[in-house]
Parts: structure tokens; sequence; C-alpha cells
């Protein structure tokens, strides 16, 4: 099963699995096949409103991410959630010093979780626009921003998506085209069979979210 950190986030902040299900919206038993690990994908939404309860990034509430602040109180509170912040003397001592204390390496695997969160958080208007277009061609209610949860993956996928934006320039659109063409088909319907599997699965009857 998956490792996340609801469990021990919650018994940090002594607070009992019913009461957190209450706020963040959904039921008990399922909230206890999330901490379980059960449900390994679920909604993003509750992931967000889990971290968000915690005060920590959603990558760590899920166990991909080993911070629980990266860089805190490190960038200003304009930077917190820029993925290329534009820093200030004040902020490049802090870097500097952060870096220092903390060492390279481990400064890199922490910017890294950093960019990751951010990343996760700035492509769900893009899964959005995506699910509405999907939507209206297959004439089927579909919600990727939901059902891309981990935060790793949504990071993926922006990275993905702004490599190809790079190419779309006037010199090389034939290029893009080409990927497109190669590419589009099999990716739509690795998003469809994802979508239909998880739409198959048995939910506990209360909200549609998957056991």
């Amino acid at each position: 099963m998956e490792q996340n950190r609801i469990k021990q986030l919650r018994q940090e902040q002594k607070i009992s699995l019913t009461k957190l299900a209450s706020i963040v919206g959904i039921s008990q038993p399922t909230l206890s096949r999330y901490e379980s690990g059960y449900i390994k994908n679920g909604k993003h939404e509750v992931w967000q409103k889990l971290a968000d309860f915690f005060g920590v990034p959603v990558g760590y509430v899920q166990g991909v991410s080993e911070y629980k602040s990266p860089f805190n109180n490190v960038f200003s509170a304009h930077n917190e959630n820029i993925e290329v912040p534009t820093i200030n003397e004040q902020e490049l001592s802090n870097i500097i010093d952060y870096k220092n204390n903390i060492g390279n390496e481990e400064f890199n695997k922490e910017w890294q979780s950093r960019q990751t969160d951010i990343k996760s958080n700035n492509v769900g208007p893009i899964l959005d626009l995506v699910s509405k277009i999907e939507s209206s061609n297959l004439e089927e209610n579909i919600d990727y921003n939901q059902s891309i949860t981990k935060s790793d993956l949504r990071s993926l996928v922006l990275d993905i998506i702004t490599d190809i934006v790079l190419l779309a320039d006037e010199d090389r659109l034939q290029i893009l085209l080409d990927i497109r063409n190669l590419t589009k088909e099999q990716i739509l319907n690795t998003i469809k069979a994802t979508h239909k599997a998880n739409n198959n699965l048995p939910t506990d009857g209360r909200n549609g979210i998957p056991k």
C-alpha cells in the first residue's frame, strides 16, 4: 500500500479520523481508505484540502516528497509560490545562507521538491482546459485535474507541456505538428483508458470516490 503521511500528520495534531473527514468533506470510511493507501489516486481536491489543513505541500502528504516546508522563510510571501522567483538582495542572502547551512546536495533536492509542488499547482488550469475540450468532443464528463493527483506526475505533465510550447515557433511548427500527429492518438488512448479504469473502480456509494 502507498505510504502517505495522513496518519502521521493526523496524530501529530491529535485529530480523529472522523473529525478530519468532516473538515475535508468526505466520509470517514473514505478517508480511512486514503490513509491506509487503499485509495492510490482519489481526487486532487481531497489531497489539496488535507495539505491546506496540515499546512504542508501536497507531495508531503502523499509521501512523494520528504520535505515538510521546503525553503521555509527563505522567500518573501510574493515569491513563495512562484516557480522562477524574482528575488531581492535579502532573499539572495537568505538563499546563500540556507545553502551553506544544509549543503549543496540537500539544497538541490529540496529545491526540486519546491519546484515540483509549485508546478503541480500551476498545471491545474491547463488540465481543466483539456478536460473541457475532451468532455465536449466525447460528450462525457472528464476531469483530468481531479484524476491526475500525484504531485510529481502533475509536475511532469507541466514539464512536457512546457517543452512542447518551446517548439511552437514558426521555424519549428512542422516539428510540433509531426510530434502531435505521432503521439496524440496514443496519449489520448492512454488517458481515456486510465479514466475508464478509475471510473470502473467500486465506490463507497456516498460521494463516488473509488474505494
